[in-house]
């Protein structure tokens, strides 16, 4: 009887069982690798994230802590602006108002001694002046004082009539004053 041998073919020590346990051991390095790098770069992002988010959190906590003084400082600036609107509308009204005393004045110191003012009408940009003048010179007076004064314009006379007992010249005078003056 012959004696079997046994035929063992050993695979690993041959030249192409070594290079493909190397190409398949190089392989799946490369694969460890690659999702090694690729883990460490979605936990760097993913560490950026949290962290991002975690900024965005406090942001929001600190707006809303300023949400009230941001709305104060609207509040605030809103007021600043109408007092400062008041205050031009009170300056503008200030020099729009009339300053009757200054009008008396004025029309005193065009009265001619000869003249006795009986009745003065004061609107928006005319005066209207009733009297006695004790001839037509003293009225011609009265009108020559009143064209000197700058804050008034061209008197006119309206009426001029010698009353009853003769002796003396009732007349009406209009004259336009401030802004109106020409």
């Amino acid at each position: 009887m012959r004696r079997h041998s046994r035929i063992s073919i050993n695979l690993l020590n041959k030249a192409e069982v070594n290079k493909q346990k190397v190409a398949f051991i190089s392989g799946i390095i490369v694969l460890l690798l690659l999702s090694g790098g690729m883990y460490c770069f979605y936990h760097s992002a993913h560490q950026e994230m949290l962290l991002q988010e975690k900024h965005n959190k406090n942001l929001q906590a600190r707006a809303q802590e300023l949400l009230p003084l941001a709305f104060a400082g609207r509040i605030q600036e809103e007021q600043e602006e109408n007092a400062w609107q008041r205050r031009k509308i009170l300056d503008e009204t200030r020099l729009q108002q009339i300053s009757y005393v200054e009008i008396f004045k004025e029309i005193e110191r065009s009265i001619p001694p000869g003249v006795v003012i009986l009745g003065i009408e004061i609107e928006k940009g005319r005066i209207a002046i009733q009297g006695l003048a004790a001839d037509h010179q003293e009225l011609s007076f009265l009108m020559a004082g009143m064209r000197g004064k700058s804050s008034f314009g061209y008197p006119k006379l309206l009426s001029s009539n010698i009353n009853e007992d003769g002796q003396e010249l009732e007349f009406r005078v209009e004259v336009n004053w401030g802004g109106e003056a020409d």
